[in-house]
């Protein structure tokens, strides 16, 4: 709700130098934090991490931070700095997440969300003159809250998708950064992958995570035993915590539900966003917005052809049903709402949280899983038409995609059997791919390889290259199950 009460934040005049940064320079200095020993940093390196150029200002804005023992804890420094930055608020909430996964798993877990709520409150009391933050107990209640909304599955894990979704819905996080005004409008909603070990970090998190797994299991218990001394050995950086969740069917969208949608963005965006106005005048008259949508399920995706992509079953049932959701009064009180914050622009992202305003995050996210994959198979066409010689620019962010969706162990290499298995090549007509196209010789093609040859079309493998993804054409209801 209201996180500053009804008085707008004043950060002290010492601190004002770290307000307003831009993404970039904010990601260089997290960086260089992460291969740090420790996770409280010196006044030597609150200097040299925060760029300060005279030692004067440097020591009374380090002292604002209550350091113990000559030392601040620097993620209650960088993550209000992150608030506070020149960033539309779901380009911060994505930093944010970046930042707080500890071992840059793709997930945050219950500790990290904890620390990440607990270092940016407290940071937020060094920085604000006046703020309060709650008290331990609260912000562990607070946290819980929140977390078991965003983890509708129970996985005790949650992902940057799952938390965006919830930061284009709850109004929490935007009146968290509502006072810090920003200049730049560009929505970034990819995961910042750090370089740098992090383990001070990852040791923060298991020890964090010991904590609240003791806390819980004493308020279980029925017996008077007090709670074990940790006596353990420290824990070591796990290897791999990947994220494998049982898939569930949501139960409030299908497939079809998600074809449609992915039509009606992909036939109103300019690039990869729909300006608010242009959806909003949409809207603004039924007969116009029913057009609009069967224009959009009726015509051809971006570099389609003709017959080579069948729309899902059940799309003419459920029409009417995306028609009134999209057409909705909800739709239109929440774009009001979104450019209050000075968002101009939607992502598919942004338009799934509008349109359906109350379905899980998680189901959120398998919507845009399926798009993904509709995405990845107009791309191919794509693909194939400029391999025709017909008059298509590649997007080369496109091509990422495609090739991603292909890659399915994300090592950033196309092996044999991801090229037979994924893209449905015969073996050995990916070997031949391979042959031509391995021009490092390890027996895998590299996105520069895959994008070697979008870009030169070399003649004289034209056809061999055209025939080969000829292969991959099926049905899309074939294509999707791939996808579980």
């Amino acid at each position: 709700s209201q996180v500053w009460g009804h008085d707008r934040p004043k950060v002290w005049p010492d601190l004002e130098d770290l307000q307003g940064w831009h993404r970039e320079r904010l990601k260089e200095v997290f960086e260089e934090f992460r291969n740090c020993t420790m996770i409280s940093v010196s006044l030597a390196a609150f200097c040299k991490l925060l760029r300060f150029e005279n030692r004067g200002r440097a020591e009374l804005a380090f002292d604002l931070f209550d350091p113990k023992g000559g030392r601040a804890d620097f993620l209650s420094i960088i993550g209000p700095m992150v608030i506070m930055s020149n960033q539309h608020f779901v380009s911060r909430a994505s930093l944010l997440f970046s930042i707080y996964d500890f071992n840059s798993s793709g997930t945050l877990n219950r500790a990290e969300f904890f620390i990440a709520m607990r270092t940016l409150l407290k940071g937020c009391s060094h920085f604000c003159d006046g703020f309060t933050p709650p008290s331990l107990g609260e912000i562990e209640r607070i946290t819980t809250s929140i977390f078991n909304k965003i983890d509708s599955d129970k996985s005790d894990l949650i992902s940057l998708g799952e938390f965006l979704a919830f930061v284009y819905r709850s109004k929490t996080f935007r009146n968290l950064a509502a006072p810090f005004s920003s200049h730049d409008g560009r929505i970034y909603e990819e995961q910042v992958w750090f370089a740098g070990r992090g383990v001070n970090l990852d040791t923060l998190s298991m020890k964090t995570t010991r904590q609240l797994e003791k806390k819980l299991k004493h308020k279980l218990r029925l017996t008077p035993d007090p709670p074990e001394e940790d006596n353990t050995r420290r824990w070591r950086r796990p290897r791999h915590r990947g994220r494998r969740r049982p898939w569930r069917q949501p139960a409030a969208v299908s497939r079809s539900h998600a074809w449609i949608l992915w039509r009606f963005f992909c036939h109103l965006a300019d690039g990869r966003t729909i300006p608010i106005k242009d959806l909003r005048q949409i809207l603004s008259d039924d007969l116009r917005a029913a057009a609009a949508l069967e224009a959009a399920v009726g015509k051809q995706a971006p570099g389609q052809q003709e017959d080579l992509l069948d729309r899902p079953e059940g799309v003419n049932r459920v029409l009417q049903h995306v028609s009134l959701s999209i057409t909705g009064g909800h739709v239109r009180t929440r774009l009001e709402d979104l450019l209050e914050t000075g968002t101009t622009k939607l992502s598919l992202r942004a338009l799934c949280c509008v349109v359906w305003p109350h379905i899980k995050e998680a189901d959120i996210e398998t919507c845009m899983g399926w798009c993904r994959a509709y995405q990845a198979q107009s791309t191919l066409q794509e693909v194939l038409r400029a391999i025709r010689e017909e008059d298509v620019e590649l997007d080369v962010e496109d091509i990422d995609e495609l090739f991603e969706a292909i890659d399915s162990n994300g090592d950033g290499q196309l092996s044999l059997d991801e090229l037979s298995n994924m893209g449905h090549l015969d073996i050995s007509t990916a070997r031949r791919l391979v042959d031509r196209l391995d021009s490092d010789a390890n027996g895998s093609l590299s996105k520069a390889e895959v994008k070697s040859l979008i870009h030169q079309l070399d003649i004289a493998f034209k056809e061999q290259f055209k025939a080969a993804f000829a292969a991959a054409q099926m049905p899309q209801k074939e294509m999707l199950q791939q996808q579980h």
